[in-house]
């Protein structure tokens, strides 16, 4: 296998850990199904890190907070105690809030009472997780308020931590739901299956599932649709995909498009090498020439593409390149290429728009080639973060997924390390 560079640093050299991609099975976890949870204190450990407005500090939207429903409606139904632990943002950003908004959320879409203390492992925690009553529901404060959620260490040491030790010593048993946290190593993640009985529940199940499917056993052919602004992801999973043979094909559009275009030996133009050079991806040709000679027959760039002339789309064949005018979206011949070939496909994965889908001059692209996926016949999963919600500002449906997590999901499809699930499938200590 060869080495990618990416920048100064390596992008895929060998991962030497246990919980990669190659070795994540969904029959490694204890789930809900093998507990029994009435009567019991539930710790869950959810991703409710939903958009926030800057100035007003109200919640934009719900989506990250409704993937919970089943698994806490399903707790509460059965019983148990439920205890919700969650971040919101970090320290030093304008969305570094308190729960309390996202407790009165989860109130509506659970349909139940849902308390929530400004609290989260002091007297006051401790004694509203105490007064607890069967299928009732706490939310405590922001994790990242405390500063325990975001020291650094092994997770021995982040077991150690107070929050760790006093909550675990409240609960039965902790239940990890925040899929799009699995590649961080917060105490909340890999902190409570050291000390506690630990399971994954529904929606980290349904993720995993369907990281299985697409890396495991997807039905050929397999295409990747990628996107967007990062760079890095995209190169691992494209290294990851033809390492293992699982691409059949590889279709650029957004940021990759414009860097594989320059590897590819295009004069890509002053407006777009500075786009470049501003987002530190001056060199990032390099690692796609890389790519490209590992498989270039898979990676597909478009043959057109859409440029901002005067505030207008303008769409021009690639062999009109240079020209200095800064590309926005792929173009209407390339649209109807990766149309056909995502209609042939068994199964497709994007991750990131194809071009600038916030104007609706550029939004073209993204629009067509998500509509694509969501009517073809191929199991269809779209990647989380940005992308699900470019999904959901298009109005779009009819995938067979959509994640719910965007870093967490991409380390895992690149074959990187899951600290978080590691620690969980080690079952370190038995279920009761």
């Amino acid at each position: 296998m060869k080495t990618l560079i990416f920048g100064l640093f390596v992008v895929a050299a060998p991962i030497d850990l246990k919980m990669t991609l190659s070795t994540l099975d969904l029959s490694g976890f204890n789930t809900l199904d093998d507990i029994e949870v009435a009567g019991k204190t539930v710790l869950v450990r959810c991703d409710m890190n939903v958009p926030v407005d800057k100035e007003t500090k109200e919640i934009k939207e719900l989506y990250k907070i409704e993937a919970h429903k089943r698994t806490l409606r399903e707790l509460a139904d059965r019983g148990a105690k439920v205890v919700v632990m969650s971040h919101q943002s970090r320290p030093g950003k304008k969305e570094f809030i308190s729960l309390k908004a996202h407790s009165e959320a989860l109130k509506t879409i659970l349909d139940a009472r849902v308390d929530f203390v400004d609290d989260i492992f002091g007297e006051k925690a401790q004694e509203a997780i105490k007064k607890l009553k069967e299928g009732e529901v706490l939310v405590l404060e922001n994790l990242r308020f405390h500063e325990e959620e975001n020291i650094k260490g092994t997770p021995e040491e982040r077991a150690n931590t107070d929050m760790v030790q006093n909550l675990s010593r409240l609960g039965d048993i902790y239940v990890c739901d925040a899929f799009a946290c699995t590649h961080r190593a917060s105490p909340s993640m890999v902190g409570f299956p050291h000390v506690m009985p630990s399971v994954v529940a529904r929606l980290m199940e349904r993720e995993l599932a369907t990281i299985k499917t697409i890396n495991h056993e997807p039905k050929p052919p397999l295409g990747y649709v990628l996107g967007g602004l990062k760079l890095e992801e995209t190169f691992l999973i494209m290294e990851n995909a033809i390492r293992r043979n699982l691409a059949d094909y590889l279709l650029l559009t957004g940021v990759p498009s414009i860097v594989f275009l320059k590897a590819k030996g295009y004069d890509i133009g002053e407006a777009n090498e500075k786009f470049l050079e501003v987002n530190k991806y001056s060199e990032a040709h390099k690692t796609a020439g890389a790519i490209l000679e590992l498989a270039e027959d898979k990676v597909y760039i478009p043959v057109d593409l859409a440029v901002e002339d005067n505030g207008k789309r303008k769409e021009i064949d690639v062999d009109e390149l240079p020209i200095n005018l800064p590309i926005k979206d792929i173009g209407s011949k390339t649209i109807e290429e990766y149309t056909k070939i995502i209609n042939s496909l068994g199964t497709v994965f994007a991750n990131g728009p194809a071009g600038v889908f916030e104007k609706p001059d550029f939004s073209l692209g993204t629009l067509s080639v998500f509509k694509a996926m969501s009517s073809s016949p191929a199991y269809s999963v779209v990647g989380g973060g940005d992308t699900s919600a470019a999904v959901r500002k298009l109005g779009l449906n009819g995938f067979d997924h959509v994640s719910s997590g965007g870093g967490a999901l991409l380390n895992l499809l690149a074959g990187k390390p899951a600290p978080a699930l590691e620690v969980i499938a080690s079952k370190r200590i038995p279920l009761p």
